[in-house]
């Protein structure tokens, strides 16, 4: 999501803090686009004048945009289920782990309304067990093609009504 749209969910974000919008919409960016972690954007954000700064001010102002943006989301994945056909498929991302200062091999969704050309990505605790797209599929009661690979766990998400293909 670009920057611009981020601003008017996050112009009453902060209530007490020193930044305004534009910098947890920064900080979201910075992290979804770029994929740079809260302790490199702390120095980036040190090294241009805001020393001092936390991980857990930016994790909190963090959580809070994304508390703020949840139902824009939520409505898009409603949106996207009521799709004839649409796509789900696992990947694999690293993510740091602090206390063992390295990073954990995790997998990342994603989830595409084909024909209306909408996509979401979602993140359920690194797992890549099939029940995750069955519980996203059950909750928003999809109907149409769902298309994954051939991956034994997704066999969970076949219903009767809901067909599915292999690429």
């Amino acid at each position: 999501m670009r920057r611009s749209l981020l601003l008017p969910y996050l112009c009453c974000l902060l209530y007490k803090d020193v930044p305004g919008a534009s910098l947890p919409a920064e900080i979201l960016l910075q992290k979804y686009e770029y994929h740079m972690p809260f302790y490199c954007r702390i120095k980036e954000l040190a090294h241009l004048g805001m020393a001092g700064l936390k991980e857990a001010t930016i994790t909190g102002w963090f959580n809070r945009s994304v508390e703020l943006l949840r139902p824009l989301y939520n409505a898009l994945v409603k949106e996207m289920l009521k799709s004839d056909y649409c796509q789900a498929d696992e990947t694999t991302t690293n993510v740091i782990n602090p206390e063992k200062h390295a990073t954990d091999r995790e997998y990342v969704w994603m989830i595409r309304a084909v024909t209306e050309k909408l996509a979401a990505f979602f993140y359920e605790e690194g797992s890549r067990f099939g029940k995750i797209i069955k519980n996203l599929t059950d909750r928003h009661n999809c109907n149409g093609y769902l298309q994954c690979d051939g991956f034994a766990g997704n066999t969970s998400a076949y219903k009767p009504h809901i067909l599915h293909l292999r690429w």
